[in-house]
C-alpha cells in the first residue's frame, strides 16, 4: 500500500548518537500516526552518507509493522534503550522529526524540549528539501536541526 506521507522521529544523545524510529499507522486510534518498533541507531563520529543511508533505511521502514496497540506501557525508544519512563528514556535527547509527504516533499523540524511538556516543534526553523533529495541536502539538515534543537 503506498502512503501520501512518511515520519521518522530522530533522537540524538549528547554524545551525538542518533536513534531513528519511524511511524505506523494505528487502526485503533483511529489512524493516528505512532510510532513503531523498528528502531536504528548510528554512533557518532559518522559520515554525511551514513546519516543518510540511516534516515533512507528508516523512511522504508515506516509502516512496515503496526505500532503496539496492546501494550503502551512502555515507548519504543524505553524498549531499546532498556529504560523505563519516556522521561528518563529522553532525558539527555534532543529531538528532530524528517517528514515526508506527497505535497512537500521532505522536511526537517527542530524541537525544543520544554519542562513538563515534552519537545515542541521549533516550525520557524523547518529545512525544506523538496520533492527530491540531492545527495548530501539531507545529512547537513539532520545536522542544522541537531544544532537548532534545544533540551
Amino acid at each position: 500500500m503506498d502512503y501520501a506521507f512518511k515520519a521518522v522521529t530522530i533522537y540524538v544523545d549528547s554524545k551525538d548518537n542518533l536513534f531513528t524510529v519511524p511511524n505506523g499507522i494505528s487502526e485503533k486510534y483511529g489512524g493516528a500516526s505512532m510510532e513503531i518498533d523498528k528502531i536504528r541507531s548510528l554512533d557518532s563520529p559518522y559520515t554525511d552518507n551514513q546519516i543518510e543511508e540511516l534516515l533512507k533505511d528508516a523512511l522504508s521502514l515506516c509502516f512496515s509493522l503496526n505500532p503496539n496497540e496492546e501494550d503502551t506501557s512502555l515507548t519504543p525508544i524505553e524498549k531499546f534503550l532498556g529504560v523505563k519512563g519516556y522521561a528518563k528514556a529522553v532525558k539527555d535527547k534532543k529531538l528532530i522529526v524528517l517528514n515526508w509527504n506527497i505535497d512537500e516533499g521532505y522536511y526537517i523540524t527542530p524541537t525544543e524540549k520544554l519542562p513538563r511538556k515534552g519537545y515542541a516543534h521549533l516550525k520557524k526553523y523547518r529545512i525544506n528539501l523538496g520533492l527530491e533529495l540531492m545527495k548530501g541536502e539531507l545529512a547537513k539538515a539532520v545536522r542544522d536541526a541537531i544544532q537548532l534543537s534545544k533540551i
